[in-house]
């Protein structure tokens, strides 16, 4: 499958994970790399209302294993794509925690903008985890 057919994969399943409330969005890149997009429903939004942000993560060494642990330079693209580094998450508008990962918060409010979050998280996958091969696209409820 060339990037064309995963990025439209990617949007269309992003879509799906955000209009069917879906608990998760994962996206494995390989040979190690993922990112996940957890639910962004809250308790008061109406069913087919899109959130105004989507909150991603980008996995970091916590969970990788040896050969596949991040370089500095792959952090430094990383943070060059947009992605913060693992700790406090609390500026971001939808969460209140810490993350053991690279997180993201990405802009939504319209169905335009699930081809450039996309975008984004295919280009973290092959820029930073090397991503060559089957890219696995897994929703959970």
């Amino acid at each position: 499958m060339n990037a064309s057919d995963e990025i439209a994969d990617i949007s269309q399943a992003l879509r799906t994970q955000t209009v069917e409330c879906l608990d998760y969005l994962i996206l494995e890149g390989s040979p190690s790399g993922y990112v996940q997009f957890p639910s962004p429903w809250e308790p008061d939004m109406l069913p087919g209302e899109l959130p105004a942000e989507l909150f991603s993560e980008a996995v970091s060494n916590e969970y990788l294993e040896a050969p596949y642990k991040l370089s500095a330079k792959q952090e430094s693209t990383l943070r060059k794509l947009g992605w913060n580094d693992p700790g406090d998450v609390s500026s971001a508008t939808i969460v209140s925690a810490t993350s053991p990962n690279w997180w993201r918060v990405f802009p939504l409010g319209s169905d335009d903008r699930f081809h450039e979050i996309a975008v984004a998280a295919h280009a973290t996958l092959v820029e930073v985890y090397g991503h060559q091969g089957t890219l696995v696209i897994t929703m959970a409820d």
